[in-house]
């Protein structure tokens, strides 16, 4: 990340591995509820708990350290508000996703504590939230944090994003 417009491009990039992630998952529901799931989704449901897992909070914590803040410095109550309500949106994925990471998991050992309707209502309700948010964010929080000039930081934040991520990585 040379500059600040790298960092934007960079969460743009997970925001855009979110959508096609959040269809897959999409997809899988409908398939589980007219029984149509097969042990051929199950690299792709350990893939996309992984990328939940790991990736996803990474991109949080990408935007809690070095986005957020910067919006909160602007002394706007209206981006003071907004910048509020993505923490709570952070901490509701979180719950959220810990449920369907759960029944995702247990497809994979065949055991199915759950309806199909519920997964899909968890999921609706998840995908929902992430599509509003990642909205929000793309259209006023990014646009109005890429003003912030980070660019002597750039480096250090490249760096310290790299290492949370290696860190991940080798624990996996």
């Amino acid at each position: 990340m040379e500059n600040s417009n790298e960092l934007f491009t960079f969460l743009d990039e997970t925001h855009q591995d979110i959508y096609v992630k959040l269809n897959w998952i999409s997809t899988l529901v409908s398939e589980v509820e007219i029984h149509n799931y097969t042990t051929q989704h199950q690299k792709q449901i350990e893939e996309v708990c992984r990328f939940f897992d790991v990736e996803v909070r990474e991109h949080h914590v990408d935007e809690e350290k070095y986005v957020f803040p910067s919006l909160l410095l602007k002394q706007d109550p209206n981006l003071a508000e907004l910048t509020r309500k993505l923490f709570v949106d952070h901490e509701r994925f979180e719950e959220s996703w810990k449920h369907i990471s759960m029944m995702l998991k247990a497809l994979l050992h065949g055991n199915e504590w759950f309806t199909s309707k519920e997964l899909r209502q968890e999921f609706n309700a998840f995908h929902v939230l992430n599509l509003k948010h990642m909205k929000l964010e793309e259209s006023i929080v990014y646009p109005e944090a890429s003003n912030t000039d980070l660019s002597g930081e750039s480096k250090q934040i490249q760096l310290e994003m790299h290492k949370r991520r290696a860190k991940h990585t080798h624990s996996a």
